[in-house]
Order: C-alpha cells, then structure tokens, then sequence
C-alpha cells in the first residue's frame, strides 16, 4: 500500500496525512481551522490507495459547530403545580474567548419575576414564581440581553412538564380495545383431575398380575 492524500481545498478544514510505517501504518489528522460555518459540514476526503483494484478510498469528516451563544440548561423547566414558591436558573456560555456579560433579563409573562444575580464570578439569569402561578396557555419565554455585538439578545423558552402520575387502576384498559370471550360451541366434559388436585391417583398394575385373556377356538368350523 502507498497511501497519498491528493492536494484539496475545503473551507474550514486543514488535513494532514502521516506515514507511521511505510505501507502498513498511516495517520490523517483533520483540523478545524477559522472562520468557521455556520452549518454542519459533511465533507469526503479521498485518498490514493496504490491497488489497482481499489485505486481510492474515502474517509467521511463530520463537525456540527457549537453556537456562539447557549444557555445552559437551555430551558427553565417548571412541573405544572407546586408547593411553595419556586426559582429556576439558567446561565449563559460563549463559544469565543472574549469576555462578554449580560446586561438584563425580561420575562414574557408578568405573573413571573427574572432577575440576575452573580454568584462566584457566574452570572445566573433566575426566574422565580409563586406558589398559586398558574401557566398560560400561550409559550412563555426570556428574553436575555447581552452586551456582545453578535448575539446581543437570547431568547430562552419556559417549558411546563406535568407532574401527574397515570392511574393504572382506573386507566389501564382506557383506550385498549377489549376483545370479548367466545365460547366454544362444544362443550368439554370436566376434567376431574383438574378440578380437584388433591385427588387420589389410580393405583398402578403390579407387573405379572394381568394375564391375558386365552382366546376362543372356532369348533367344528362354526
């Protein structure tokens, strides 16, 4: 084998080819490499094999990029009732080196309360609500302003997770088709056995104690 890696351009991406032991061991190394896409790449690199019969080969480079701004967790999530009042908290990652800060928070739906606190150096966006909040029907959300030029507001969904737990005994068989029981149109004799399992068995014949019955002779060719 004598694997070369023919010349190519492709945006984003640097290879090498690495010869670890002539014929036998080779090493390609891809690296991403600035400015970056947006998108996922899906890209086939194609290499020179030496066989005659199978001249190339390709090897499949996949990278999803990272968004520049993510919340994490990336939702506030809120079971559907509580018991006391409540708080969620969710705080903000850049993909760059820069240094970057949130400025303020804004809640979609006024029955709630955002703020943000600082904590150890982390910047944390809490939400909070009280005890008798109910949900609204329409999607709630936060709106996170920032004072990075590229992303300069994050909207951040509010997602309501019910806390109900399936009654299985009331609700087991709801939606189930149930298929009636037909009865067989000859009807079996009982099985005495079956019925009763306690039931003495038979006792079984001792060996030699059965003779056979002597047959009957024809006289007289009657």
């Amino acid at each position: 084998m004598d694997l070369k890696l023919p010349s190519q351009t492709i945006p984003g991406l640097k290879t090498e080819l690495r010869t670890i032991k002539p014929g036998e061991h080779y090493e390609l190394e891809v690296t991403l490499v600035p400015p970056l896409p947006e998108r996922a790449m899906f890209k086939d690199l194609t290499l020179d094999t030496g066989f005659p019969k199978a001249p190339t080969v390709s090897v499949r480079v996949y990278a999803k990029m990272a968004p520049p701004l993510a919340a994490q967790p990336a939702y506030f999530r809120l079971p559907a009732t509580h018991d006391s009042a409540w708080e969620r908290r969710v705080h903000l990652e850049w993909n760059d080196k820069g240094q970057h800060k949130v400025v303020s928070a804004s809640v979609t739906d006024p029955k709630l309360k955002v703020e943000v606190k600082e904590e150890k150096g982390t910047q944390w966006v809490v939400l909070s609500g009280p005890k008798d909040y109910v949900p609204r029907p329409r999607s709630r959300s936060v709106l996170i302003k920032t004072d990075d030029t590229k992303q300069p507001v994050l909207t951040v969904p509010i997602i309501v997770t019910s806390n109900r737990r399936p009654n299985l005994k009331s609700g087991a068989l709801r939606g189930r088709a149930v298929r009636p029981q037909v009865p067989s149109r000859i009807p079996q004799a009982p099985n005495p056995k079956a019925s009763n399992p306690n039931a003495p068995k038979p006792a079984a014949p001792k060996p030699g104690s059965s003779k056979p019955e002597p047959s009957k002779q024809n006289s007289g060719g009657r």
